[in-house]
């Protein structure tokens, strides 16, 4: 008999990604036991109070999950082993520390083929058990041999889904890390899958093994503000698709927040894939979707308009009185949201629309109204590469450029793993930044530490624009101003007057009021590590590295205000005889000019749309 002195503990937290502490494991027991021999025991503890452990995860987990572990490259030590908890029975056996037990079951070598629930496959009851070949579950104990190295993972089943419960159908797991779970969407958002955990070289100091599990789905919300100077927004109705408003439960129609795309184009169920990256966490991968119904949309939960909240800042330039309730919030800070929808991981992610009507009310106290209809954005399919355990959250503001546009900015909320900030558009572009410092991902304020590498990205509907920063008079030409008050300037007048879209484009255009833009495209001086650049990837949070233009500000050095700029053209319609005067013309190289004279009689002529964002730096905390 092994006298190995040294346990191995599969400690299995829910929602975790913090590091653990390292682990190995090893070699069937060749006799009796007793205490301290090295039995290996599952715990579930919880390092933070944002984990579930106990018997607060064995209920998310159902009370069980399958486990391969495997020692080198080319040695199985937990082969498909089936985990189970049972309430009040720690200690009562040798491989039994904590309430959670693998000795005197079967494991499942060919994976969970039929729509039950993995505790099922038992040895103590014979029920459930799908493959002849399946051997009884013995106790395990480390090797601490030099050089070897151990690799674990898991998943599990979850708590199934109807009546009688479904569950969803998994692989075997192997040494190639790579399994398979099929089901419909409820099937598979009731499973958890676990990071992988390698263990190099154990040691007495190094008993535990935690294996993390994640739920398989993901999260989306959507957010709405507006920052119609003079206006409140109030009776937002929603569509389903490009003709149907969608129904409320009370107080109207149109009340329930919907996303939609093309036909089938929302996964209800299917084949997916569970790799893992270099550093362990797990890759959700869409294999097929055959014999599984989709869906076109994504339909939230009915907002009421009875709790828009209402943020209307009294300002010189506006005069905006405070408002008394059933309006949409004027900031980003304090959106109306949805709640959360889950949905299941989408790999290459899918185009999708949201469409509103929406009411205009004056707040000069006169109560004009103005009804605004049909209008859209667009989310590209970049930014629907939903992965599994991460929220993300759609923040949709309404301008009031020419009282046409949406701009949609999607921002991944906080989560376990980080946030990220992204952005696409209507009929006007939009931009969205974020900030990278030290691996951390920072989005949602427009506030950068000084260090940061800036990112910004620039979306037409669902189209990704392609910065030009040397051309000014060809589209998507996007130019960066360092921003900041006259010499002489009050506070005052600095309260007064803040620093915003529509204050920044009044001094860049007209170089008047108290604001100052210096144009720092070719120039880095006191701003940043190098000269602003066009880059072809960004950083995700989430892992995904996505492969979209952007403009890159590396290195902010001091603290303070930019300004970011692009310029656009949108083709307009005339009649015989219109005035070209203010309207463009375009050259086969791509450059536009400006038209000064002459009336129309054929052609395109195009409108030039500029579209600005602020960004803060701050001094690092």
């Amino acid at each position: 008999m092994k006298n190995l002195k040294n346990k191995l503990f599969l400690t299995t937290a829910i929602l975790a990604l913090a590091s653990c502490a390292d682990n190995t494991y090893l070699g069937d027991l060749e006799g009796g036991t007793g205490a301290g021999t090295g039995a290996i025991s599952f715990n579930m503890s919880t390092p933070t109070l944002t984990r579930a452990g106990g018997a607060t995860a064995a209920t998310s987990l159902d009370n069980n999950f399958v486990v391969f572990g495997f020692k080198n490259t080319d040695q199985k030590v937990f082969d498909n082993y089936q985990v189970n908890y049972v309430t009040s029975s720690a200690n009562t056996t040798t491989s039994n520390s904590t309430d959670w037990e693998y000795v005197g079951y079967k494991n499942v070598p060919n994976g969970v083929t039929t729509n039950v629930g993995v505790v099922a496959f038992s040895a103590l009851t014979g029920s459930g058990q799908a493959n002849e070949a399946a051997i009884d579950q013995t106790i395990k104990y480390w090797d601490f041999a030099a050089g070897t190295t151990y690799n674990f993972y898991a998943y599990s089943l979850g708590t199934g889904t109807g009546s009688p419960k479904t569950y969803a159908r998994a692989s075997a797991l192997s040494m190639s890390c790579s399994y398979t779970l099929t089901g419909s969407a409820a099937e598979l958002g009731a499973c958890y899958i676990s990071k992988k955990k390698t263990i190099s070289t154990p040691s007495a100091s190094t008993p535990q093994v935690q294996l993390e599990f994640v739920n398989f789905l993901s999260k989306i919300q959507l957010k709405f503000y507006e920052t119609i100077p003079g206006y409140a927004v109030k009776d937002l109705k929603f569509y389903y698709d490009d003709s149907n408003k969608t129904q409320g439960t009370s107080a109207g129609d149109g009340l329930k927040p919907a996303l939609y795309g093309g036909s089938n184009s929302i996964m209800g169920g299917g084949k997916y894939t569970i790799t893992f990256d270099t550093n362990g966490n797990p890759v959700v991968t869409l294999s097929s979707s055959d014999d599984y119904t989709h869906a076109s949309k994504v339909e939230f939960d009915e907002i009421s308009t009875g709790v828009w909240l209402d943020h209307y800042a009294t300002t010189l330039d506006y005069k905006e009185a405070e408002s008394v309730g059933g309006f949409l919030a004027r900031e980003s800070s304090a959106a109306t949201s949805t709640s959360q929808m889950t949905v299941l991981p989408n790999s290459t992610g899918t185009a999708l629309t949201l469409k509103i009507d929406y009411t205009l009310v004056s707040r000069d106290g006169t109560g004009e109204t103005i009804q605004i209809t049909g209008k859209t954005a667009k989310i590209p399919a970049q930014y629907t590469q939903w992965k599994s355990n991460f929220a993300y959250t759609y923040l949709f503001k309404i301008t009031d450029e020419e009282l046409t546009p949406i701009t949609l900015d999607a921002v991944i909320v906080d989560t376990d793993q980080g946030n990220q900030e992204t952005i696409t558009t209507v009929t006007e572009p939009s931009i969205t930044t974020f900030g990278v410092k030290g691996g951390k991902y920072v989005t949602g304020k427009n506030e950068y530490e000084v260090g940061s590498d800036i990112y910004a990205t620039f979306m037409e509907g669902s189209t990704v624009l392609t910065p030009q920063l040397t051309e000014s008079t060809k589209a998507n030409y996007v130019a960066v101003y360092a921003v900041d008050y006259k010499t002489g300037t009050s506070e005052t007048d600095k309260t007064a007057h803040p620093i915003t879209e529509l204050s920044v484009a009044n001094a860049i255009e007209h170089q008047g009021g108290l604001i100052t833009a210096t144009h720092i495209n070719t120039e880095v001086n006191d701003y940043f590590a190098s000269v602003p650049a066009y880059v072809e990837t960004v950083p995700g949070e989430d892992g995904n590295v996505k492969s979209v233009n952007a403009l890159k500000l590396q290195g902010a050095k001091a603290a303070g205000k930019y300004a970011v700029e692009i310029v656009t053209y949108t083709a307009v319609t005339l009649t015989s005889g219109a005035d070209l005067n203010g309207y463009y013309s375009v050259d086969s190289n791509g450059v536009y000019s400006k038209e000064t004279s002459g009336t129309y009689s054929s052609g395109t002529y195009y409108k030039q749309v500029k579209t600005y964002k602020v960004i803060t730096v701050v001094a690092a905390s």
